[in-house]
């Protein structure tokens, strides 16, 4: 059981990894796109 648990572990903390990436990624294109209508 303990190791199956750390399985889970390690896949949601590497989903949420993936899903930090992807929203900082969208992030910086809408900072880019605030930072161009600004000038």
């Amino acid at each position: 059981e303990e190791l199956s648990d750390q399985v889970f572990v390690v896949e949601a903390s590497l989903r949420l990894v993936e899903y930090d990436e992807e929203y900082s990624e969208r992030l910086e294109i809408v900072n880019g796109i605030k930072s161009m209508s600004l000038r």
